[in-house]
């Protein structure tokens, strides 16, 4: 298997294309533990299980139907990724392909056995064509000292580095966030806008001009209907008067 500082970089790399609204933090963290999962199933050795059963290492748990369930577990774990379908599907899809690259990783090793991707369907275990990632020890003492240092040099070499790469190529091309342009304001010293023409005969001005008890305005009362059979006053009708503006 590499090493699971590899797993957990590459599951959290994963995080740059989590949806909007979830936090780039706790996906990291969700993606590298989805990462990381499938060796879980090193608890086999202690409990007898041989290297090739279904449940031993490299089987079940590195299969792609594996990945698939723990990429809907962990969409559903995160509240943030529940809020509309769409993020929720991107979350679980993200998840999947976070806890299959585990078994990319292993596949790609050059010692163990095979990866059981196909399980339960198809038990044979598969290695990739290309092997260039020396095997890392299982147990955590053989990894300490020049072997574990040199294992992880090769993987920092051929994934860490060119990952980065990737991520920074990524964003370089999305180009730097835009923030909101602010309101255009006007020079000092320029003229104040004119204010608004309000007739004199329209209910808004006399609603202005005739306040109630309280202070406040309030509208005039309509003036009394002529009498009936009172013949038409005469005279022209007098045209609105604007109350801001003279003459």
């Amino acid at each position: 298997m590499a090493t699971l500082f590899t797993h957990a970089v590459v599951g959290g790399a994963l995080a740059s294309l989590a949806p909007a609204g979830v936090p780039r933090g706790r996906a990291a963290l969700a993606f590298a533990a989805a990462a990381v999962l499938p060796d879980l199933d090193v608890v086999g050795f202690h409990l007898g299980l041989p290297y090739g059963h279904a449940l031993g290492h490299r089987g079940m748990s590195h299969s792609l139907l594996f990945a698939a369930a723990a990429g809907a577990a962990l969409a559903l774990a995160l509240p943030a990724a529940r809020r509309t379908r769409a993020a929720a599907a991107r979350m679980a899809c993200l998840g999947a392909l976070a806890c299959a690259s585990h078994g990319l990783l292993d596949a790609a090793t050059d010692g163990g056995r095979g990866v059981a991707f196909l399980l339960p369907f198809d038990a044979g275990r598969t290695f990739l064509p290309w092997r260039p990632l020396p095997v890392s020890p299982l147990e955590p003492a053989a990894f300490l000292g020049a072997r574990g240092l040199r294992i992880l040099a090769v993987e920092i070499a051929l994934v860490w580095l060119p990952l980065a790469l990737l991520l920074a190529g990524r964003r370089l091309a999305a180009g730097p966030r835009r923030s909101a342009a602010p309101r255009a304001s006007a020079p000092p010293g320029s003229p104040a806008p004119p204010a608004r023409c309000v007739p004199r005969g329209s209910p808004t001005s006399r609603r202005a001009r005739t306040p109630d008890r309280r202070g406040s305005a309030s509208p005039a009362r309509a003036p009394a209907p002529a009498p009936a059979g009172a013949p038409p006053r005469a005279g022209r009708p007098r045209a609105a008067r604007c109350s801001g503006c003279s003459g």
